[in-house]
C-alpha cells in the first residue's frame, strides 16, 4: 500500500492505494481522490472545494514526479455525487 495526499482548495488528506491494482500513476491518483470523495462526511465547514485536486505520493514529497491535477467535477462523478459535480462546473464555469 502506498500512501497519496490528495489536496484540495484549503484541506488535505492522506489516503493509502493499491498500486498494483493500477498500470498508471494517473489511475491510481484518480482512485486516492475518488476515496477521499467518497469520505466526504470528514470534511469540515470551512473546507472548500475548488476546480482542481492536487493528487501525490506522499514518498515522492511536494515537489516530486507523481503529481496529477484532477479536475473536482470529475472526480465526484467517479465518486456518484453527480449534484454536487454539477454544482461545482456552475460555480467555475
Amino acid at each position: 500500500m502506498i500512501k497519496y495526499i490528495v489536496k484540495g482548495q484549503n484541506w488535505e488528506r492522506q489516503v493509502e492505494i493499491d498500486e498494483s491494482l493500477f498500470d498508471k500513476n494517473r489511475d491510481a491518483c484518480i482512485e486516492a481522490a475518488t476515496q477521499v470523495m467518497e469520505q466526504s462526511s470528514t470534511f469540515l465547514p470551512h473546507e472548500t472545494m475548488g476546480v482542481f485536486l492536487d493528487v501525490y505520493k506522499k514518498a515522492d514529497g511536494y515537489l516530486g514526479g507523481s503529481h496529477c491535477f484532477l479536475k473536482t467535477s470529475d472526480i465526484l462523478r467517479n465518486a456518484s455525487f453527480y449534484e454536487c459535480a454539477d454544482w461545482i462546473e456552475t460555480l467555475y464555469n
